[in-house]
């Protein structure tokens, strides 16, 4: 049940505008997020939310934050009781 919920978040950052040229928010199939190199997360076609690595205590975690308010404000977090992911983590 809960994989599901974690697919449907994902479609919402997969949604692409096919007439926009900002290669930016294009995710690719064979695409990767990492925490330390490369994209740490990927971005809502709206621009409102980012789903991706964020820092946590003394490694990284994998939630969806609001892009529009000044503060980080997480919304969604995986395994939030577990201990964070090591920095060569990959998504």
């Amino acid at each position: 049940m809960a994989s599901s919920y974690v697919v449907l978040l994902l479609f919402m950052f997969i949604q692409v505008n096919a007439g926009q040229s900002d290669q930016q928010n294009l995710i690719s199939l064979d695409s990767e997020l990492s925490p330390t190199k490369g994209p740490i997360s990927w971005f809502s076609y709206s621009g409102r939310f980012a789903f991706g690595f964020y820092k946590q205590g003394s490694g990284f975690s994998v939630g969806i934050w609001l892009l529009i308010v000044p503060e980080v404000t997480i919304v969604w977090t995986t395994s939030r009781d577990d201990a964070p992911v090591s920095s060569n983590a990959k998504l």
